[in-house]
């Protein structure tokens, strides 16, 4: 018979009507491929338990959400602005206690409708919405990271699906860096003296002699890592807050990693810093309470979690980072204003 997880994902997929398909797997020993294709084609969830789980727990979950739909097949329509790569990608279902979540970048700016198309058991039904698109803005920053999770989720399982490409591998990697998610292309270190190291990673990366290496060139991953990181990507694709984003990749707070506001940050040589920060960039080095400081805060408020952080931190933007130390600068120069304008 067919051996092939896509086909006979594909093949169920075409049979199943307006059914949806949940799956679960059990243990690491299954085609986690057909898993985790049986439910994208079929619109539902996977669910991936370990041997140590309750399967009775993660059956019930699923099936309390499946009660009382009340709209399916929604679509969403933007008129005014591109649409570009939205997550979930084709009709969703809302059920009862359920928000609606959909994460998109866009192409445009200015006023916009959203419009929204389901059916119900009374008949179609449609609502819309006017939304003001900015062609910039530093407020709720966390909705990139939201959408950048969810995005590597669905890649990763389409990477599964074809083997992969180079293309694949480099939005994988470029999120991941973007927008500090530890995925099988990149892991965060932290080394404190006197400490055992502790990476931060998507299953996928070796350790030799403490370094980090990842990579597509590897040797096939075994079934412990396949499951793994299976189980990893559909928790990202339903990730709808920050907490579930990172609970996805193993994220959590302790005495060396902590979240502040949108960014991860690790301990490294007494210095909270951000995981995408990369030395080869621009540093803006500034005094905690100065003058620096308060005006640069009052410039971009997005920063004021951050910097809760501590006196000694380092945070990253788009082409450059900013670090808070005792001897930093107490007074912005039109040359840094500058760098940030262009490079922040």
């Amino acid at each position: 018979g067919e051996r092939d997880a896509s086909v006979i994902a594909s093949n169920v997929a075409k049979q199943r009507g307006s059914r949806r398909l949940f799956t679960f797997g059990v243990g690491a020993d299954l085609n986690v491929s057909l898993i985790e294709q049986l439910a994208l084609e079929g619109r539902g969830t996977a669910s991936f338990v370990r041997p140590e789980e309750s399967v009775e727990r993660a059956v019930g979950i699923v099936a309390s959400r499946l009660t009382s739909p009340l709209v399916t097949d929604v679509r969403v329509h933007a008129d005014g602005v591109r649409l570009l790569k939205m997550h979930p990608s084709g009709p969703v279902d809302i059920f009862a206690g359920e928000d609606l979540v959909v994460l998109s970048r866009y192409d445009g700016s200015g006023n916009a409708v959203l419009r929204f198309d389901g059916q119900t058991t009374n008949g179609p039904i449609s609502w819309a919405s006017r939304v003001y698109f900015p062609e910039r803005s530093r407020e709720n920053s966390f909705v990139a990271r939201l959408w950048a999770t969810q995005r590597v989720g669905y890649l990763s399982a389409e990477k599964r699906k074809y083997g992969g490409s180079q293309e694949i591998n480099d939005e994988i990697r470029e999120l991941g860096e973007r927008f500090g998610i530890p995925t099988e292309f990149s892991s965060y270190l932290v080394v404190e003296p006197g400490m055992n190291q502790r990476r931060l990673s998507r299953a996928g990366g070796v350790q030799l002699n403490g370094a980090v290496t990842t990579g597509a060139a590897m040797a096939p991953a075994p079934a412990a890592v396949q499951f793994e990181a299976a189980k990893s990507a559909a928790a990202q694709r339903s990730a709808t807050s920050l907490s579930a984003a990172d609970a996805a990749v193993g994220i959590r707070e302790d005495a060396n990693v902590r979240r502040a506001g949108n960014v991860t940050f690790v301990l490294r040589d007494s210095v909270w810093t951000d995981v995408r920060y990369k030395k080869s960039g621009a540093v803006l080095q500034l005094k905690p309470f100065s003058d620096a400081y308060f005006k640069l805060l009052e410039m971009m408020p997005e920063l004021r979690e951050p910097f809760s952080i501590g006196e000694r931190a380092i945070v990253a933007g788009r082409n450059m980072a900013i670090e808070l130390t005792p001897f930093g600068e107490e007074q912005l120069t039109d040359r840094d204003l500058a760098l940030l304008r262009d490079r922040w």
